[in-house]
């Protein structure tokens, strides 16, 4: 087969562009949030998805208070976590958020560290745009 003829990967629905560009902040939360929403009645603690995630304790903790930030978990009890999302929308979009990360979890990846990448580059040019801002002097 030719490396040219190889399908086009399907495009990421801009539901789920939105909903990483505005409510998932990095690859943790996006890991914990894809735990969470497949089983929606189980609420989770940051230690048992760290287990699940074979990773440290903080990360975990700080991916699920971000996601609770952005609406789309809920804590039913001190240091638990459930998924429920904000609104039907936003559940509809994490829903298609799951379909495409099972159908191209690398879409998902690049698409998201292009997300990283823009937000660095609009960093640094409000850094230079601050370094070359007149300021008045003081008498």
């Amino acid at each position: 087969m030719d490396p040219t003829d190889r399908p086009e990967p399907p495009a990421i629905p801009d539901t789920v562009q939105e909903l990483l560009r505005t409510r998932v902040h990095n690859f943790e939360a996006l890991e914990v949030l894809i735990l969470a929403s497949g089983d929606p009645k189980r609420a989770w603690t940051p230690a048992e998805a760290a287990t699940a995630l074979r990773w440290a304790l903080e990360p975990a903790a700080q991916a699920f208070q971000r996601l609770q930030a952005s609406g789309l978990l809920r804590s039913p009890s001190p240091d638990s976590y459930r998924f429920e999302p904000s609104t039907p929308a936003v559940g509809e979009a994490v829903s298609e958020l799951r379909r495409c990360y099972a159908a191209d979890r690398l879409a998902i990846l690049k698409f998201m560290n292009s997300l990283s990448l823009e937000q660095m580059r609009n960093a640094m040019l409000r850094t230079l745009a601050e370094a070359f801002r007149l300021r008045r002097r003081e008498p």
